[in-house]
């Protein structure tokens, strides 16, 4: 059973030995557990599937724009309903793909103008691009009116992955895919300066 298997089966309350096995042995679903148990029951709602009137739309516009109206009665419930299991969904599914591992992690060791620092570059590829959280340590603050910046780069050209301040935890995005750009570097600079920098942290491994 993969994941999706398992997400589909849980938010309809089906629970089967393959189920329980794949929960058990998958952090990623572990983690979405309880709000996939949440959503089954407000699938199941009747209320949520109920047709709303064909005025809903001109009673809605007629409240926003202070007009009187009739109530929209359990039409207008159900509407508010629907939009909630919607919502649960989402959340769902967001915690879902942040909850995910990365599809690949690289190390960054120090330069000898940064000794003692380090990072841990970890990457998603989603569809417009690639989003990378950078665990560094040992690096100072960068001073003021400068940047540190992390760079996807092949031989011929570089992009841009965005620019941080000081160590720790930071998330950021580029465009492109490390597949066509695998090296990955951080550097010191200017805002503003792009040609005027030192490299502080590099790629270790492939």
């Amino acid at each position: 059973m993969n994941c999706d298997d398992f997400r589909s089966a849980r938010s309809r309350r089906i629970e089967t030995q393959e189920s329980r096995a794949h929960l058990a042995g998958c952090p990623d679903c572990r983690l979405i557990d309880d709000a996939l148990t949440a959503v089954g029951p407000k699938l199941s709602d009747p209320s949520v599937w109920i047709e709303p009137s064909a005025d809903l739309e001109s009673r809605v516009m007629a409240a926003v724009g202070g007009a009187p109206a009739e109530p929209a009665g359990r039409y207008w419930l159900s509407w508010l309903a629907a939009a909630g299991v919607v919502a649960l969904v989402l959340g769902v599914l967001f915690a879902s793909t942040r909850g995910a591992g990365p599809d690949w992690e690289v190390t960054l060791a120090a330069t000898g103008s940064a000794p003692g620092a380090g990072a841990l570059a970890s990457g998603w590829r989603e569809d417009s691009g690639t989003r990378v959280t950078l665990a560094v340590s040992g690096l100072d603050p960068a001073p003021e009116g400068y940047v540190y910046e992390l760079w996807f780069s092949n031989p011929a050209t570089r992009v841009s992955a965005g620019t941080f301040r000081t160590a720790g935890d930071v998330e950021l995005w580029t465009a492109v895919s490390r597949r066509d750009y695998p090296r990955l570097w951080v550097t010191l600079q200017p805002v503003g300066a792009y040609d005027d920098y030192v490299t502080v942290l590099d790629t270790v491994d492939g």
